[in-house]
């Protein structure tokens, strides 16, 4: 039994070299971006072999499958361009054990890491999380207890765990906001796209879930094409799609709050200041007098804030002629102290 085992192993390995070796030989990416990105092809590979057995659907092979192409023909990419190092995001808030795969696919202590280049494997351990600055415009949020690879300035491999994206935050002291924030997430079940939105991906060895706040996002997997809009949650697996209304604050959110990253207030207005927290928090924002909007609006700040969005909202509200209160998902903002 266990030379089948074996035997088994070294024809999987045998196949993923033989396919990486049909590339063309090309100006050859850094060591460390191959081995990271030949880890995951070699542990996805592994991963179909072991589980046909349990008769696993057709589309669940081919989804998988799909995962291997990507993969693949991101690292095909790093040889045609012949990139030495493809800084692909900056750290702007981190706490907790925060790990990078190293060659031998151990686990390297991250604390030095400032920014994030292509072909690097990142988890997070219990407790710990991540905000980045992404290359493209947008801030990329990292919970605790995920694995992601950076397979390029444009995509990533969510292998599990959970990560946010919004393509415009709001006072983000690095971070470029934009339309033109670039991010596809691929995962065993297909590769997330969005426009110009926040939404939260969650990936697990059943399924893949999106949440979206605002904006739209597509999953595509297996040549379907599934979109969810604010306010939906959409999850892929094996066994086809399945949408769910969901609010845009609560529970499942919280965790994002605590990497949000640092912003600048110098010469912003109240009511930007209001709007960020909104923003962050999926809380919606409202005024109830025409006074308090008007104060809001002329009320100017000073400094920077580097804590999260609700501790920043007692603090800073407590120096200004306004009140205000959290009811039912909203932010009430008025005039009465």
């Amino acid at each position: 039994m266990n030379d089948m085992r074996k035997e088994t192993s070294l024809e999987t390995d045998e196949a993923v070299e033989a396919l990486l070796g049909k590339a063309t030989p090309r100006s050859v990416p850094p060591e460390a971006a191959a081995r990271a990105v030949r880890e995951v092809v070699q542990a996805e590979w592994r991963q179909v072999a072991g589980k046909h057995r349990k008769q696993k659907t057709f589309m669940r092979m081919a989804m998988a499958a799909s995962v291997l192409i990507a993969v693949f023909v991101s690292l095909n990419t790093l040889r045609i361009t012949g990139i030495e190092e493809v800084q692909v995001a900056s750290i702007d808030k981190r706490f907790g054990m925060i790990s990078i795969l190293g060659e031998n696919s151990e686990l390297l202590e991250g604390s030095h890491l400032t920014t994030i280049v292509a072909g690097q494997t990142l988890i997070t351990d219990d407790d710990s999380g991540l905000g980045l600055s992404w290359g493209t415009g947008g801030s990329l949020r990292i919970d605790q207890n995920t694995r992601v690879g950076f397979l390029s300035d444009e995509k990533v491999y969510l292998s599990s765990g959970r990560i946010y994206f919004d393509s415009a935050p709001a006072l983000a002291a690095n971070s470029v906001s934009g339309s033109d924030a670039r991010l596809t997430i691929v995962t065993d079940f297909g590769e997330v796209t969005h426009t110009g939105t926040q939404y939260m991906t969650h990936a697990d060895g059943e399924a893949v879930t999106v949440s979206v706040r605002e904006g739209e996002v597509v999953i595509e997997n297996a040549g379907r094409s599934s979109s969810a809009v604010a306010g939906q949650q959409l999850a892929i697996s094996g066994s086809g799609a399945r949408m769910a209304n969901i609010p845009s604050h609560g529970t499942p959110w919280e965790w994002i709050e605590k990497t949000v990253p640092s912003v600048n207030l110098d010469g912003r207005s109240v009511s930007e200041f209001l709007g960020w927290v909104s923003r962050e928090t999926g809380l919606d924002l409202e005024y109830e007098t025409d006074g308090a909007a008007a104060y809001a609006d002329r009320e100017l700040l000073k400094g920077s804030m580097n804590t999260d969005p609700r501790q920043a909202l007692q603090v800073w509200m407590l120096g200004m002629d306004l009140g205000w209160r959290i009811e039912d998902g909203v932010i009430y903002v008025n005039d009465a102290r």
